[in-house]
């Protein structure tokens, strides 16, 4: 497990009462009650609600969901502040059951917008929203492969210092982005489209680097539900060092690391986290061409492994 380290070990023994094992112990005891009687006063007030769910099945699986995710937001709670765990997941819980939002009625009302938003005299304007970047990042992509624009020169036509890779890896996540969003893929026995969730889309080639998870992508018709993926222009390769998240690039810590810090909202966060992902790392070519591999994980190392069984289809 994650938390199996020697210094993990050490640090969950002192919340209580450093080289004391009993008091280590009902630590946890008295960790584990705050839980499940806050969750219970929790699952105590989604039943309390459940005649107003207009769909049973949906109800449950939302349910199901919260329960789960918060569940984990808890525990990654818990190992982050240490001894003042307890305290501050109980103040978390109290918000969360104070929120109106966690009701069922505050559910029907989302989706009843949701409904509204996606109706007909709404959806030409989204439409041509989603046109626009399509447009923008197919006329950028094009006039890069086809030598008007240069991966070298910035944006006056001046020469990059050396070492400054800004355009080629903005071009490859745009490549990778219109890649995935653009084509249909069988996934395992699994017809469907990918749909970029991430935040932080690269938009042109001049945007700055950043730093963390290039591109996560929700699937239509799962498994898998989402993919994970790493984006490399030309020879680069996943990098080796461990970082502040204690795990080298793609490594199961550093995706949840950078998961904690706003990848994606907190929602897919906590359905990435119970129903998982596909690790991929995608390497752009110089000529433009997009070669999908999968990836080995570990805790802390990840390594390139065998072409990804992804297939482009009509």
């Amino acid at each position: 497990m994650w938390f199996y380290s020697s210094r993990r070990f050490n640090f969950f023994v002192s919340l209580a009462n450093p080289g004391n094992w009993e008091s280590f112990v009902e630590g946890f005891k008295k960790f584990f009650s705050e839980i499940w009687s806050t969750l219970k006063t929790l699952i105590t007030d989604y039943f309390k609600k459940f005649t107003a769910a207009q769909n049973p099945v949906d109800f449950i699986k939302i349910f199901v969901e919260e329960v789960t995710g918060i569940a984990i937001e808890l525990f990654l709670l818990y190992v982050s502040v240490g001894a003042s765990a307890t305290k501050k997941i109980a103040e978390v819980l109290e918000r969360l059951l104070k929120n109106p939002k966690t009701t069922v009625e505050d559910w029907m009302d989302y989706f009843k917008k949701r409904k509204k938003d996606d109706s007909p005299e709404n959806t030409p304007n989204i439409l041509d929203e989603v046109d626009d970047i399509i447009g923008n990042r197919k006329k950028t992509l094009d006039d890069v492969e086809s030598g008007k624009i240069k991966l070298d020169e910035d944006a006056n036509g001046n020469k990059r210092k050396k070492g400054d890779e800004t355009r080629s890896s903005n071009y490859a996540e745009m490549k990778v982005d219109d890649y995935f969003e653009t084509q249909k893929f069988v996934i395992g026995k699994n017809k469907g489209t990918l749909k970029r969730v991430s935040e932080n889309t690269v938009s042109t080639l001049d945007d700055t680097i950043k730093k963390g998870i290039d591109g996560i992508y929700e699937f239509s018709t799962p498994p898998p539900k989402y993919v994970i993926a790493e984006v490399k222009y030309n020879t680069a390769t996943l990098s080796k060092t461990k970082t502040k998240s204690g795990g080298a690039q793609m490594s199961e810590r550093w995706v949840r690391h950078d998961l904690r810090k706003g990848a994606v909202s907190a929602e897919i966060r906590r359905e990435i986290l119970v129903q998982g992902y596909e690790p991929l790392l995608c390497t752009v070519s110089k000529q433009g061409k997009v070669t999908v591999n999968t990836i080995n994980q570990t805790l802390t190392d990840a390594t390139k492994s065998s072409a990804w069984g992804g297939k482009v289809t009509q």
